[in-house]
């Protein structure tokens, strides 16, 4: 920012609210903004009746490639994190469901219309999470079994 920029900065923003007012009103008046343009969003998708829309072209092509190869999980992708300490599972299952209550392509999935895929979207979905206890276990073998429940969980395919 400019020094010329700063110094009508700091006038403005050392207005009374009543000067800031007036200054507003003839702004205004002369057609010009005293506050920044909106930030440009991604228009939400119209609600459809069917709750169905075309499938992406990447969608088509998972799609296409999950019916020559049923179960191919070489397009899984996943990340896994080590918590340390007690995990609040009823809080953790709130936020996760919060995150698939907000977004539409948590809800998604596709089906077959035609021979085309077609995207669907539930209008709700919840989950319920299993935590599996390792407590049993020697201390110094659970590590290792968390990392085989994990890896086993991500070689599973899912259902597109």
């Amino acid at each position: 920012m400019n020094a010329a920029h700063t110094n009508i900065s700091e006038r403005i923003s050392a207005l009374t609210p009543e000067q800031r007012a007036l200054f507003d009103a003839r702004l205004k008046q002369k057609g010009l903004r005293t506050q920044p343009t909106a930030v440009q969003t991604i228009p939400r998708r119209q609600e459809r009746n069917s709750g169905s829309c075309a499938a992406s072209i990447d969608q088509e092509r998972l799609w296409f490639i999950d019916q020559l190869q049923p179960g191919n999980t070489a397009y899984n992708i996943f990340n896994a994190s080590r918590i340390r300490g007690s995990l609040n599972v009823p809080i953790m299952e709130r936020v996760i469901n919060e995150l698939i209550r907000r977004h539409e392509v948590l809800r998604t999935t596709l089906k077959s219309v035609d021979g085309l895929p077609v995207q669907v979207i539930a209008p709700e979905l919840e989950i319920t999470l299993a935590p599996r206890s390792l407590q049993h276990l020697p201390a110094n073998q659970r590590y290792d079994e968390a990392v085989r429940l994990t890896t086993e969980e991500f070689a599973r395919p899912f259902d597109l």
